[in-house]
């Protein structure tokens, strides 16, 4: 089973959830939620889901500006470097007229580990972002990294949700559903009672 989910970042609220088997992908899975989207959202994703179609859909769907992680193979042709020493690039679909304009962040974190010697100084691997917010100077480069970085914190919830989905005893249902039409099949509950209003 695959889960994705559209969460707040900065409450953690979870805005919608889309689940289905793991033979489908995480981009098709990504295209149900974007009816989700509000006008003026960031819309923040991993290395897996960028792709100029998922983009170009998710940037028109709710008018939602971008935030995604790419990975190091991702092609970013250079079209014009900015002051802030971010740079102006383009997604490129399959016909020469599909072009969409990013803006690329590469950074790296440093660590100061507390050592021995307390100098000991780490680097990390390079980030590579690319955001559909085009001003350096409205949106500056640190701060969306650090609005990244806040994303891990939703991610990791929903890691930790997985894998407590996978540990532990499975305990088997009922053949018959008890006249409350209750389930409590293990981790998670499901109830076919309507709600009182």
């Amino acid at each position: 089973m695959r889960l994705l989910a559209l969460a707040e970042c900065g409450t953690l609220s979870l805005l919608g959830a889309v689940f289905d088997s793991f033979a489908v992908g995480e981009r098709t899975l990504a295209r149900r939620l974007l009816p989700l989207l509000k006008p003026g959202v960031l819309l923040m994703a991993d290395r897996g889901f960028p792709a100029y179609d998922l983009c170009t859909t998710a940037a028109a769907a709710g008018a939602a500006q971008l935030l995604w992680r790419v990975s190091e193979s991702f092609h970013l042709p250079l079209v014009e470097v900015l002051p802030d020493g971010t740079y102006l690039s383009e997604l490129r679909g399959r016909r020469k007229s599909e072009r969409m304009p990013v803006r690329v962040i590469e950074y790296t974190v440093t660590t100061i580990p507390l050592g021995q010697d307390g100098s000991t100084e780490e680097t990390s691997e390079l980030f590579c972002l690319i955001t559909t917010l085009l001003d350096s100077a409205q949106a500056p480069a640190d701060e969306l990294a650090e609005l990244y970085a806040v994303r891990w914190t939703s991610e990791t919830i929903y890691k930790n949700i997985k894998i407590e989905q996978r540990g532990g005893a499975l305990r088997p249902c009922a053949r018959t559903a008890p006249p409350s039409s209750s389930r409590n099949c293990g981790p998670c509950s499901a109830s076919t009672r309507p709600y009182a209003t």
